[in-house]
C-alpha cells in the first residue's frame, strides 16, 4: 500500500494560484456573457431565487402579484372547501395550485398585492356522496392596496 506524500508549501501555493486563475477566467466569462446579452437586448439572468420566493410565486398571492405586474385588469381565483378549511386552489391558464389554509388568509394575501375584491360566489356539488363547496372570487386591479416589499424577505406566512 502506497502512502500519499504531503504537498510542499510551494505545491499548495501553485494549486491555490491555479484555482484563483480559473475562478477569474470564469468570472470574466460570465461578465462577457452578460454584456453580450445586454447588447442583444436579451434578459440577463439574476441570482437564483430562494425557496421562500419560489413558494410565494407558486401561491395565489404570487399569481396575483404576477397578474398585477403584467397590468391585468382582473384576477380570478377559486378556493375549495369553504367552511371546511380544506384548502385553496387558484387556476391561472393551465396551472393549478392547492394550499391547505383558511380562505380569508388567501383573500387577504391577494388584496395585499393590489387587488380589490369585486364579487364572490359559492358552488356546492355532491359527487359520490361527498359534498364539495368552491368559492369563486373576482378581483379588480386597485393599486391603493398594494403592499411594498417582498413577503418572503420579511418572514410573512406565504399563502
Amino acid at each position: 500500500m502506497a502512502f500519499k506524500r504531503k504537498k510542499t508549501p510551494e505545491e499548495l501555493a501553485e494549486e491555490d494560484a491555479a484555482r484563483a486563475e480559473a475562478q477569474a477566467r470564469y468570472e470574466a466569462f460570465v461578465e462577457r456573457a452578460k454584456a453580450i446579452r445586454e447588447a442583444e437586448g436579451r434578459p440577463v439572468p439574476g441570482p437564483p431565487p430562494d425557496e421562500r420566493q419560489v413558494a410565494f410565486f407558486r401561491s395565489p398571492a404570487g399569481s396575483a402579484r404576477t397578474a398585477y405586474d403584467q397590468a391585468d385588469y382582473v384576477f380570478q381565483c377559486s378556493i375549495e372547501g369553504i367552511g371546511e378549511g380544506a384548502g385553496a386552489a387558484v387556476v391561472v391558464g393551465s396551472t393549478r395550485w392547492t394550499i391547505g389554509v383558511e380562505p380569508t388568509a388567501v383573500l387577504n394575501a391577494i388584496s395585499r398585492q393590489g387587488w380589490d375584491l369585486v364579487s364572490g360566489s359559492f358552488v356546492e356539488s355532491t359527487v359520490d356522496g361527498r359534498t364539495r363547496v368552491v368559492g369563486h372570487y373576482l378581483f379588480r386591479n386597485y393599486g391603493g392596496n398594494r403592499w411594498s416589499g417582498n413577503p418572503w424577505e420579511h418572514g410573512e406566512v406565504i399563502v
